[in-house]
């Protein structure tokens, strides 16, 4: 990850900044990785730094195969950092970059503006069609969701759209590489014709959200191979998984 001694300085101190106050104002640092130059720019949460070293620094959702996906879709893309590292690692491939929350949209818009091959799309992904409820988070934009975890929550109507729709839109039949962070979503989406349309699972299972007795870990497993398992908080999981051919 490199970037500019100045900006390396004004990130420090922003980051510092932003933690001790728990928000600053939104800032554009210019950055780079794997010999991309790009401007990003943080929406002032602290959340947004702990992402970005999960993202640039341990490079948690660097594949652990050799892939070269086409079309990658990246569900829950937040401030669009995710799908920045992948248009950085994947010149070639077309990504659809997925938010639900309206507020933070337009910094995913912003961040990659640069990347011609991402298209933004501001909706939940879900089970249906149309209009739907969408919880954003009173403590880190992050925990948004379908689901309201705290009484705190503000409550927004949303567009909802399900994967089978979204592919339409873009006319694909295959996606090579699904990431997805979508706060218990997962549970409503994953059905058999989704699965066997996926090359590459990367993302978090939120079993902690799930409203009933999920087998959708045990369903990942009769069509995938587990490249990597994580339990890294409780009741959730962290997994990478390649299509399993007979």
């Amino acid at each position: 990850m490199g970037a500019s001694w100045k900006d390396k300085c004004f990130l420090f101190i922003y980051v510092i900044f932003t933690k001790w106050n728990g928000f600053a104002h939104a800032r554009t640092f210019n950055l780079s990785y794997n010999g991309k130059i790009f401007p990003i720019t943080f929406s002032g949460a602290y959340c947004d730094f702990l992402i970005f070293k999960e993202i640039f620094i341990s490079e948690e959702y660097k594949p652990f195969e050799d892939i070269s996906p086409r079309i990658i879709f990246d569900l829950g893309a937040n401030i669009g950092l995710t799908a920045v590292f992948f248009a950085c690692r994947y010149p070639n491939a077309d990504i659809v970059a997925v938010e639900a929350n309206p507020n933070i949209f337009a910094v995913l818009q912003s961040n990659t503006a640069i990347f011609p091959r991402i298209k933004c799309v501001c909706a939940m992904i879900g089970n249906s069609v149309g209009k739907n409820v969408f919880y954003e988070s009173s403590e880190q934009h992050i925990s948004s969701s379908m689901y309201r975890r705290n009484a705190t929550d503000r409550e927004l109507f949303v567009e909802s759209v399900t994967l089978e729709s979204l592919m339409k839109t873009y006319s694909v039949t295959y996606i090579d590489m699904l990431k997805f962070d979508i706060e218990g979503a997962e549970e409503r989406i994953f059905n058999k014709a989704i699965l066997a349309s996926v090359g590459y699972l990367i993302g978090e299972l939120h079993f902690d959200l799930f409203q009933e007795k999920s087998h959708l870990l045990e369903d990942i497993e009769a069509r995938f191979t587990l490249l990597y398992k994580n339990a890294s908080k409780k009741n959730r999981l962290t997994i990478q998984a390649r299509k399993t051919y007979a």
